[in-house]
């Protein structure tokens, strides 16, 4: 699980299954999780689903995540392209923050651009609506593993 407390006294769910709650103010929470680029702080955002809907629980500068779906909410898109200004509406999602590290030269980057497509797509223009897995790098590129 994704965790940025650094917080020795805490144990963490990896090491005992424990699953504390959203309100504690730790990253290190249960899925689901959606997760954008935010371009301000030049870092990815991650919000967790909670009862009262989705809360940021943290920024990162890199994250590879499983069993990914896209996410675009056209609502969101139209509104970029009537304003000319950004807004966060397309997400990445996914029920688990995997801590490993990966080689991603067998990856394939994605890319979203509302003003071309409403949707995420391969560099050569291939849309993808999943990828079993995708990393996130600290300079904002995506790279996806088996896109579909």
């Amino acid at each position: 699980m994704i965790c940025g407390c650094n917080n020795p006294k805490i144990q963490h769910p990896m090491e005992t299954g424990h699953r504390p709650d959203y309100t504690s103010g730790f990253a290190c929470t249960p899925g689901p999780f959606r997760i954008y680029r935010n371009v301000n702080k030049r870092c990815w955002s991650v919000q967790g689903k909670t009862p009262k809907g989705w809360r940021l629980i943290d920024h990162r500068r890199a994250l590879i995540v499983d069993n990914v779906t896209f996410k675009v909410y056209e609502t969101g898109r139209q509104r970029v392209l009537r304003e000319g200004r950004k807004n966060v509406h397309a997400y990445i999602c996914t029920p688990e923050i995997l801590a490993t590290e990966v080689v991603l030269e067998t990856w394939t980057e994605i890319v979203y651009h509302p003003y071309s497509s409403g949707m995420f797509a391969t560099l050569d223009g291939q849309p993808i609506s999943k990828a079993r897995a995708v990393a996130l790098t600290f300079n904002g590129r995506a790279f996806a593993h088996q896109p579909s």
